[in-house]
């Protein structure tokens, strides 16, 4: 019936449905030495130093985006 699909627990069951519950003691076990210093793989090494080799680069575009963007309001 329609009635037992929306009101599963009906007036002749009144346990209800059975509940388990499953506690854990806390533990600071996830918790690691913070003196380890992580070897840096080969892949972020290239990452850093790729941004160290356009860092110029970088910083020369700024320059010259300010340069022209200074040159156009001084004309306005």
């Amino acid at each position: 019936m329609v009635h037992d699909l929306l009101y599963p627990l009906s007036v002749n069951n009144t346990e209800g449905p059975k509940m388990n519950a499953t506690t854990n003691e806390a533990t600071l076990s996830a918790i690691t030495n913070t003196n380890e210093a992580a070897e840096a793989t080969t892949g972020t090494r290239l990452a850093q130093n790729s941004l160290l080799s356009e860092l110029p680069g970088i910083v020369f575009g700024l320059i010259t985006l300010g340069y022209v963007i200074s040159s156009l309001v001084a004309l306005a």
